[in-house]
């Protein structure tokens, strides 16, 4: 075991015990610098939010992310957001220890961790859902092992023997479900047999690609490589895709907001396919002049242009990624007030942004997201619902609309969506003659008569348009549903 080092609060560095008392020794005497030691100096800490780690939880881990490590109560080192689990809600857990007995990092592991942490490590994925790998069998990769005692990352050489290979044992219900396979079995010369159990970057990549520079936390997705011509190619470790960096000369941004000044937020909605990423990414290439916060409630990769992508690290249950033009994208995979709070620190820290916009899922109903920010007294302390924004594919919304209305009992997301809009946007209007469009806003007027109505064709809209213009009220959208149900 390697010797124990603590924080100094004095300096914020981290030292052994033989440091500090050669360092305090013509001040204080021993018993006091030892009292020190013990009262005053925190242990340093193996993870930082945003690290993904393995929890003990009785009979099986949970796989979850760090999301807090400066935790009040003193019997506890780390909060961490759990992963989803049949008959086990996703969840806060508090870790007492730091330790891997009871809180270990997420790895690639030896086969002799098979039934202590690859099993519990890996998702439970049908053989329906598996997607395919960005390796093969007899292919040379690198995978994540065990830290340094230091606690660096530390990769090795390995290759595939199997690709979803299955895991031995019974596979149980409930709360000890566990996966029956995992992505790849390897052979890590020199040390053994492991499992990886998810296909990630962070736990396997090209032998080339293994991080110049070790790290204590998950290494970056993305990496700048200077080429023989001095060009510079930006490679995603994740797609195994690379393209040439041009030049770009970006005016330094400054918010025109205060430090304590709330951010306005804009709510994307609009079924599958009309056009939310689309506007998206457009929003996000074109303007330079607001610097945004953009939340995906999706699951899966952050669906926005790689080729905007500056750099990325792990953030709450996501990877946060910063934009060439200075905005934060994100994926939510837990809980919204928790990535909105982390967003309202960083911003008051360094980020200087301008506004968040969160794009929900086709399936979403605005409703819950909007509520949050009027229920939790830190998110409505920063944020107020400055806009909500209704995609509408012109094409297909007749028929999109009829469907939902005919859902009554479930409300109808299309007509949900729209009810609670301060904004539509009737996108694709191109594929619609100028009668059909007249149809479709009487339409959207019937459900919601005070919500504004935009046209625009491959989602093309002036920020300026949807962005910090006070259009939502609550008051509003309650009282035209209030009308509804009377009617």
């Amino acid at each position: 075991m390697p010797e124990e080092r603590r924080v100094d609060p004095a300096d914020g560095k981290a030292y052994l015990l033989s440091e500090v008392l050669e360092m305090y020794k013509r001040k204080y005497f021993v018993w006091q610098i030892r009292s020190y030691w013990s009262t005053e100096m925190k242990e340093e800490l193996r993870f930082d939010v945003g690290d993904r780690v393995l929890c003990n939880v009785g009979e099986r881990r949970i796989g979850g992310v760090v999301t807090k490590t400066d935790v009040s109560a003193k019997e506890f080192v780390y909060l961490v957001q759990t992963d989803p689990l049949p008959s086990f809600e996703s969840n806060l857990l508090a870790v007492p220890r730091d330790d891997d007995d009871t809180c270990c990092r997420e790895r690639c592991f030896h086969e002799s961790e098979l039934s202590s942490c690859t099993k519990w490590a890996a998702p439970i994925v049908s053989v329906s859902e598996r997607k395919p790998l960005r390796f093969s069998p007899d292919e040379l990769v690198s995978i994540r092992i065990w830290d340094t005692d230091d606690g660096y990352e530390q990769w090795a050489n390995a290759k595939v023997l199997k690709i979803w290979p299955s895991l031995p044992g019974p596979v149980l219900e409930g709360f000890l479900q566990s996966a029956d396979a995992v992505p790849y079995k390897v052979d890590a010369h020199g040390h053994g047999i492991f499992y990886c159990h998810r296909d990630d970057h962070t736990l396997l990549r090209l032998p080339e690609n293994v991080p110049r520079i070790p790290g204590k936390r998950i290494t970056p997705r993305f990496e700048l490589r200077e080429l023989p011509d001095g060009k510079t190619e930006k490679f995603d470790n994740q797609t195994l895709q690379s393209w040439i960096m041009e030049p770009k000369i970006i005016k330094p941004h400054t918010s025109k907001r205060g430090k304590g000044d709330k951010l306005p937020v804009i709510v994307l909605t609009g079924y599958l396919g009309a056009g939310k990423t689309t506007l998206l990414n457009y929003l996000l290439k074109e303007q330079r002049d607001k610097k945004l916060a953009v939340i995906e409630n999706e699951v899966g990769e952050v669906s926005i242009d790689g080729a905007l992508v500056e750099q990325t690290h792990q953030d709450m249950a996501q990877d946060l990624i910063v934009l060439d033009n200075g905005c934060v994208c994100c994926t939510i995979r837990g809980d919204l007030v928790q990535t909105l709070k982390i967003i309202a620190n960083k911003n008051k820290q360094d980020y200087d942004l301008d506004g968040v916009l969160i794009e929900l899922t086709g399936a979403a109903d605005p409703a819950p997201v909007v509520q949050t920010f009027f229920v939790d007294d830190d998110v409505r302390g920063a944020f107020y619902v400055d806009n909500v924004v209704t995609l509408v594919d012109a094409k297909h919304a007749i028929e999109m609309l009829d469907e939902s209305e005919a859902d009554r009992e479930g409300k109808g997301t299309a007509c949900a969506q729209i009810a609670f809009s301060s904004a539509v946007l009737l996108n694709k209007i191109d594929l619609v003659d100028s009668a059909g469009l007249e149809v479709i806003e009487k339409r959207i007027k019937e459900i919601n008569s005070a919500v504004s109505i935009t046209r625009c064709q491959e989602g093309r809209v002036d920020v300026s348009k949807l962005f910090d213009v006070g259009a939502f009220q609550l008051a509003k959208v309650l009282d035209e549903q209030y009308m509804d149900e009377e009617e």
